[in-house]
């Protein structure tokens, strides 16, 4: 009778002992699955928000029936000190076609900063503040500072492309 008790101890042991070991293997099995796809999600992002800066520093617009660079047209107007108003339009234009892919799941902000002052477009519309002073959520993004001469001097031009996770930010 002895013996029949300790089989029966010994399998039920066994069985919880197994039970333990497969549930641990099973939430460390997805706990990767799930860490890595975040992961892969975070950098296919920033990449995209790379590329979207890459886009904007190369993009071409057309003035007087010509083809031109944003970023000259830029330079032209810091220079003359133009009103920024037909410069926000363009950039909202190439914004809003880029965006395009992810504009379903994420938005965006987009700023173009000078020393005269700074755009932002936010899921298509132009505003006047960051959006992004007071938010501490996940972002994905990616920036580049151009030194531009003007009228004998350097100036610095940031273009910073942030990502959010849709719904999350307050875009007027």
């Amino acid at each position: 009778m002895a013996k029949g008790i300790a089989a029966v101890f010994d399998a039920v042991f066994l069985l919880i002992i197994a039970s333990i070991a497969s549930g641990i293997l099973l939430s460390v099995t997805y706990g990767y699955g799930s860490s890595f796809e975040r992961h892969a999600k975070g950098v296919l992002m920033n990449y995209y928000a790379k590329q979207v800066v890459k886009a904007l520093v190369t993009a071409s617009i057309e003035r007087d029936g010509v083809p031109d660079y944003l970023l000259s047209y830029l330079k032209e107007s810091i220079e003359a000190g133009r009103d920024m108003t037909e410069l926000e339009n363009m950039l909202k234009d190439i914004v809003t076609k880029a965006m395009e892919p992810v504009r379903d799941r994420y938005d965006y902000v987009v700023s173009l900063k000078t020393e005269n002052g700074s755009i932002f477009i936010c899921n298509d519309n132009i505003i006047e503040n960051d959006p992004l002073d007071n938010y501490f959520g996940p972002r994905y993004s990616s920036s580049t500072k151009i030194y531009m001469d003007i009228k004998g001097r350097y100036v610095p031009i940031t273009i910073t492309v942030t990502l959010t996770p849709r719904g999350i930010l307050e875009c007027p």
